[in-house]
C-alpha cells in the first residue's frame, strides 16, 4: 500500500542512516515515505521543527517525536528513537530497532517493489551479524560515546578501541560482496583521525 508506512529518521544519527539506506537499495521510496527529524537543544528530543509535521493517518499537527508514540499509545513510556517505522493505516509505531527495520526492508515488499539483491542471504547471515555487531561498536557506539567521554583517559581508550576494530575492516572487503558496507566509510575512517572535529563517515 503506497503511502502507508512512514519512516522517520534523523541526518544525525548513524542507527538511522543504515535504515535510509537500506530503503534505497530495495527501491521503497514509492512504499516507505520517509521524515528526517532533528534535536533541538533545551528540547524533547527529536524534533520536526516550529512548523511540525502532519502524522500520516491523522489531521495531528505535532512538534516532537514522542507524540507520535502517544498517538498510538496514550499510556506510552518506551524509549524514543530513530529511526522510528510508522504505520499510517493502524496509527501505530511498527518499530524503532534499526537492525530489524532493515531486515522488514529486505523481505517485506518484495512482492511489491522493483526487483534488487537479497542484502541478507541465509548462507551468510551469520557474517553479516558478526560484521554488524563490530560497526555498531566501532563506529556508531564509538563515536557516540566521545562526547561523553570526559577524562582524556577515557577518550583515549575509546579511540584506541575503535581503531583496533577499524583496521581489521579493510580486509573484510576484499570480496565485494553486494551486502557489506560501503568502501569509502572505511577510506574516510583511515583519512581523518578518529575523534577528530572534521570526521564524517561517507556512504
Amino acid at each position: 500500500e503506497p503511502g502507508r508506512y512512514h519512516l522517520y529518521c534523523a541526518v544525525a544519527c548513524p542507527w538511522a542512516h543504515r535504515a535510509t539506506l537500506m530503503r534505497t537499495l530495495k527501491r521503497l521510496e514509492p512504499f516507505v515515505t520517509l521524515t528526517n527529524t532533528f534535536q533541538e537543544p533545551g528540547g524533547q528530543g527529536w524534533s520536526f521543527g516550529e512548523a511540525g509535521h502532519i502524522v500520516p493517518g491523522t489531521d495531528r499537527r505535532v512538534r516532537w517525536l514522542h507524540e507520535l508514540y502517544t498517538i498510538a499509545d496514550p499510556a506510552c513510556t518506551t524509549r524514543v528513537t530513530v529511526p522510528t517505522l510508522w504505520d499510517a493505516k493502524t496509527r501505530r509505531v511498527v518499530n524503532n530497532e534499526s537492525s530489524e527495520i532493515i531486515r522488514m526492508f529486505n523481505t517485506a515488499f518484495s512482492g511489491i517493489a522493483q526487483p534488487s539483491p537479497d542484502y541478507y542471504p541465509s548462507a551468510r547471515r551469520c557474517e553479516i551479524d558478526a560484521t554488524n555487531a563490530l560497526v555498531l561498536k566501532g563506529v556508531n557506539d564509538a563515536v557516540r560515546s566521545v562526547p561523553d567521554a570526559g577524562h582524556t583517559r577515557r577518550l583515549r581508550s575509546r579511540r584506541h578501541e575503535a581503531r583496533r576494530i577499524q583496521q581489521g575492516w579493510p580486509g573484510r572487503l576484499e570480496r565485494d560482496h553486494p551486502h557489506r558496507t560501503p568502501r569509502r566509510l572505511f577510506k574516510a575512517a583511515r583519512s581523518r583521525p578518529f575523534g577528530s572535529a572534521k570526521l564524517k563517515f561517507q556512504y
